[in-house]
């Protein structure tokens, strides 16, 4: 009843979904064919997904999560970006980081989400401005000084320092 999302993994079908029909308030399920077994329920998808809708709104994320551990049931909170840039955890495992902009402002971003034991990461580093690189890269296509000087006078490349 917050907004807040909880991922739920009932893998183990007659293990967890009679303690999580329980928790919605409809034991009734546990007896109705329509959910008797997984590919019973995948028949009767929409009126499963209303009536988990319906019982997930009595409480709000920590409440389920309260319940959903004292019950055993395999759930994970999903997470908005606005958490998980707070979140100790992702901090220290280097997920997110803090990166400054040219005008001071510090951002937080996303690492690199695999990590490869031959392969340094690529540090962060602001996009390039428009032209920012065009001398340089005008030379490496072999013009000389007074054909860029041409072209930066006469307006044809943008230089940004």
């Amino acid at each position: 009843n917050d907004d807040k999302w909880i991922f739920i993994s009932c893998y183990d079908y007659k293990r967890y979904f009679p303690s999580l029909c329980k928790l919605i308030g409809h034991p009734e399920l546990l007896s109705d064919e329509k959910f008797s077994s997984v590919e019973a329920a995948k028949q009767n998808c929409k009126m499963l997904v209303d009536y988990l809708e319906e019982g997930f709104k009595k409480f709000d994320r920590e409440r389920w999560t309260i319940l959903l551990k004292e019950n055993d049931i395999p759930f994970s909170q999903v997470k908005h970006f606005s958490d998980i840039v707070k979140d100790q955890q992702a901090l220290e495992n280097g997920y997110v980081f803090s990166y400054s902009h040219r005008d001071g402002t510090t951002t937080m971003g996303t690492a690199v989400p695999a990590v490869f034991s031959e392969i340094d990461a690529t540090p962060y580093r602001n996009a390039p401005l428009l032209g920012e690189h065009g001398v340089k890269i005008l030379c490496e296509l072999g013009f000389g000084t007074d054909e860029i000087e041409t072209m930066l006078k006469d307006k044809d490349i943008v230089v940004n320092q």
